[in-house]
């Protein structure tokens, strides 16, 4: 066991040793992220920690031993004040590079007592091999100076720790999970290493330090792979420089809000002179801007001027530099500013040359680098160069001797007025002439002076369109992704904050769905980097097709995309959302020569249920996510359990009636109608029944609103139609009777067009005599497309079919659209009749509606008769028929009594007896 254990130090060293290399290599290769030498150096010292203390634990003799120690302790110096230096460029609180050196005074003094061991007993006052178990281990006795270089080495790491957490609190505006796992993983180590001095938890005299170094370096590779703050800026310059910047004659400077240079192009490289590479430093320290007064003036102060402001380069004083300084970002979430700058030596000496010699004008003209044109006191112009010519897009022979217009010089004009007066101008802002395309100038109107006062105008135009297209692409690459053109995720932030924000004052909800593409690693493998960006550009434009007006379509991650979806009505029109969005997923694609299927996981969270703010609903997106992932993929799940659980429940409802009537699961019931004179069957009423598999016999309440959302409801009233008047045709036949059948039509059937030709169908089909038929609709039904549907039921009517009109007096038909009605008979809702006995209202209500409807001549029926009192109080109003639990339950045809009945030629089925008592 002893050995086992040796041997597991030995291995988790080397690892942590090469980790170290690697992780060193990779933040090494990041220029663009300040202060990353110094965290490369911290890596390269525990590299050399760990690898020295394996090599010493592998070693035999106390020498070895002791010179393998002595190599570690390179690593041990190096690593602290390193961190430090690193937390704190990354901050932008880096020291002056007169001050750094110092912070490694302490650890070099260390390593030269180091050396000088056991002769100089400062650091090592003895060493020694002292078994412990079976290992022989080597063991130091510490002096004076290693205290002081311990708690120096503790402090860096504290203050680097604590200035990162600050840092990155500040940039990401919250406390992520992988800042602290960053955080964490750095003192790890350290924290392990007190714990080995001080002999708190000795493990044989083993140094804990390099195995906890181990899990240190995976900690800090995962929270280097997902933290944001070290990726949004450095990417964004970086496809910047190469797209735009590295092209422009301009020189451009990109800075954060304090001020810290983020990344320049080659030509803001030549203009500062500078041989170093200046990302990371303080722009302050690099140039100064003053306004014209000679002012110093800030970035954001200058951000705010309109007029150019001029630049002071250290060794560059001869030259004149003029600056622009734009925000970059959003009012109110403004990221950092973007200083343009252009050398206008050459300019400005264009400038007086024109205005001391006319003939000198004349040369420069055609050789100048800006744009200029002279006009007169009439505003007529009196010459221009090619450069202005090519500007306007018109020649230069049809613009000299035009006089200036709104059409030529567009918003110039009134400079160019002010001008005639004496006073020069500036003019920084778009410029449109008619028929072109839209430029923005930077422009310079002075007067043109003789004896008499001012003869004409001069303007030097300064064309800065380029630089104000390259602040806008820089805009879009830091909120959008360039594959796809798609909003990213700091962009889908502020859409779902403000989406949040909307349903809060609107009382509405807001669902965000997350999808991943199910196994696109082995996908990407197989049909190719190239093939797969392009499905993820073409599934893009998918996404953005199914969605609605409003919604938001993000790339988030590779292979992962983002829905914001406001003005959700429910978790059901969530999921229906999001099985189009896995049904545009699931289309066959074609690409690079492949033929293939895709599918994905899609997890879905619902302000302000499963949420009180975008960062929570995005966390619990996310878990949804994983819990569809983990189910195995190409399906959605809910976040809320509860949620997911009643969508499910009617997806699996819907998904069961579209084969319900195939496989035989739908059934007819039927409950008798009675006259409540004699107590004869009259009819009956055909009502479905659905003997699900799994859920047994289900009512009509379950699924027949479901049926209607999804559009299933068409095909389930066709068939029932068709399989009551066929059951119904066979008894009457049996029975040389005449049994009457009502079945109940959804508002859909009755406003699709079709209803009178498919009851003719049906009829035709079945033997039916029509007006043994009759079709039942709500009352709400009817009245909400009132003309439409008395259109459809007078066709109905002319087949000789009877119209029935159901819960009546639930809506309100009955005081100012009954008149009209094509209708035969009406059913006096179940809700009155239910109280009737102990509710006088009640009573009043169904006593109006029967002499109602017996005043334009319509039959009335009573439904829901549970009592004899139910059957009494309509029976004594003249009601005609009446159905209800008392009389029968529905019961399919072979045993519903209304069909043994006639069969057995009889008139009654019971009903006699009791309804004869209710004369007593």
């Amino acid at each position: 066991m002893i050995i086992n254990l040796l041997e597991v130090f030995v291995v988790l060293s080397l690892i942590a040793a090469f980790g170290s290399i690697g992780v060193a290599s990779i933040v090494a290769s990041r220029r663009s992220v300040p202060g990353s030498g110094y965290l490369a150096a911290t890596f390269l010292g525990c590299a050399v920690w760990c690898g020295a203390y394996a090599a010493e634990l592998m070693s035999a003799s106390l020498d070895a031993k002791v010179f393998w120690a002595k190599v570690a302790y390179v690593g041990i110096v190096i690593a602290p004040p390193s961190w430090l230096l690193f937390a704190a460029a990354h901050v932008g609180l880096l020291p002056s590079r007169r001050i750094t050196p110092f912070l490694y005074v302490i650890p070099a003094a260390t390593l030269v007592f180091v050396v000088l061991a056991t002769d100089v007993g400062l650091v090592w006052s003895q060493t020694y091999i002292a078994s412990s178990g079976a290992l022989d281990m080597l063991v130091v006795d510490h002096g004076s100076w290693f205290w002081l270089h311990t708690v120096y080495s503790y402090a860096c790491m504290a203050a680097g720790s604590t200035l990162l957490i600050l840092g990155v609190v500040r940039q990401v505006r919250a406390l992520t999970l992988q800042a602290v796992v960053m955080v964490l993983a750095a003192l790890l180590p350290w924290v392990t290493n007190v714990l080995t001095i001080f002999q708190i938890v000795p493990v044989y005299h083993l140094d804990l330090t390099p195995p906890a170094f181990a899990l240190s370096i995976l900690l800090m590779l995962m929270a280097l792979w997902r933290l944001e703050a070290f990726e949004i800026f450095p990417a964004m310059v970086t496809i910047a420089h190469h797209t735009v910047l590295r092209e422009m004659q301009d020189g451009v400077v990109v800075t954060d809000l304090r001020g810290r240079i983020l990344s320049v192009n080659e030509a803001a490289q030549q203009l500062l002179t500078a041989k170093r590479n200046v990302a990371g430093e303080l722009l302050e320290d690099v140039l100064t801007m003053t306004d014209g007064d000679g002012n110093t003036r800030t970035l954001e102060a200058a951000a705010q001027e309109r007029d150019g402001l001029h630049v002071l380069i250290e060794g560059h004083s001869a030259a004149m530099i003029e600056g622009v300084v734009t925000r970059l970002g959003r009012v109110g979430s403004w990221r950092g500013y973007v200083l343009v700058l252009r050398d206008v030596t050459e300019r400005e000496a264009t400038t007086r040359a024109l205005r001391s010699s006319e003939e000198r004008l004349r040369v420069l003209f055609d050789k100048s680098p800006v744009a200029v044109f002279v006009y007169d006191a009439d505003l007529r112009v009196t010459e221009c160069n090619d450069l202005l010519a090519k500007l306007l897009g018109i020649s230069r022979e049809a613009f000299v001797g035009s006089k200036l217009t709104v059409a030529n010089a567009s918003s110039l004009l009134s400079y160019c007025e002010t001008a005639l007066r004496g006073e020069t101008s500036t003019f920084d802002g778009p410029f449109r002439i008619e028929g072109g395309e839209e430029l923005w100038l930077q422009c310079r109107v002075s007067p043109l002076f003789s004896d008499d006062g001012p003869t004409g105008g001069m303007c030097v135009a300064w064309d800065l369109t380029s630089a104000k297209r390259a602040e806008a692409l820089i805009e879009r690459l830091a909120f959008h992704d360039t594959l796809t053109g798609l909003p990213n995720r700091s962009l889908l932030r502020d859409r779902l904050r403000q989406a949040i924000d909307e349903a809060e004052q609107g009382g509405t909800s807001v669902a965000l769905g997350l999808l991943d593409i199910d196994r696109f690693k082995t996908l990407n493998e197989a049909i190719g980097h190239g093939t797969a960006d392009e499905l993820l550009h073409r599934l893009a434009r998918r996404f953005e097709a199914v969605v609605r007006r409003g919604d938001t379509v993000a790339r988030v991650a590779g292979d992962e995309f983002a829905f914001v979806l406001p003005s959700m009505a429910d978790t059901a029109a969530a999921l229906r959302m999001g099985e189009q969005i896995l049904g545009a997923l699931r289309e066959t694609w074609e690409l690079g020569g492949h033929t293939f299927t895709v599918t994905g996981s899609l997890g879905l969270a619902l302000y302000p249920y499963d949420g009180e703010d975008a960062f929570e609903l995005l966390e619990n997106a996310e878990r949804a996510l994983r819990r569809a992932r983990d189910a195995g993929g190409d399906r959605q799940q809910f976040y809320d359990l509860s949620m997911n659980l009643e969508a499910a429940e009617r997806l699996e409802i819907e998904q069961g009636l579209r084969t319900a009537i195939a496989e035989g699961q739908l059934d007819v019931h039927y409950e008798p109608q009675i006259s409540l004179e004699d107590g004869s069957v009259r009819g009956v009423e055909a009502l479905v029944r659905w003997h699900h598999p799994e859920r047994g016999l289900l009512m009509p309440a379950s699924f027949i609103a479901i049926a209607e959302d999804s559009g299933q409801i068409g095909r389930i009233g066709e068939w029932v139609l068709r399989q009551a008047c066929t059951q119904v045709a066979n008894c009457n036949a049996k029975g040389g009777s005449e049994l009457r059948v009502a079945v109940n039509l959804s508002p859909r059937d009755l406003l699709s067009g079709t209803l009178p030709a498919t009851i003719a169908d049906v009829l035709a089909a079945t033997g039916l005599a029509p007006h043994l038929l009759e079709i039942e609709l709500t009352e709400t039904a009817v009245i909400t497309e009132l003309e439409a549907s008395c259109r459809a039921l007078e066709h109905v009517r002319d087949l000789g079919v009877s119209v029935v009109l159901d819960d009546f007096g639930t809506g309100y038909a009955s005081l100012s659209h009954l008149h009209g009605l094509p209708i035969d008979k009406v059913k006096i809702d179940r809700s009155f009749v239910a109280r009737c006995e102990e509710d006088e209202g009640a009573a009043s209500i169904v006593a109006a509606l029967v002499s109602l409807a017996h005043s334009l001549h319509l039959r009335v029926v009573a439904e829901g008769i549970e009592t004899p009192g139910q059957a009494k109080f309509p029976r004594s109003l003249g009601c005609d028929e009446a159905q209800g639990y008392l009389i029968s339950h529905p019961a399919p045809a072979d045993s519903c009594p209304a069909f043994t009945c006639w069969q057995r030629s009889t008139v009654a089925i019971g009903a006699s007896s009791w309804l004869s008592s209710l004369d007593v």
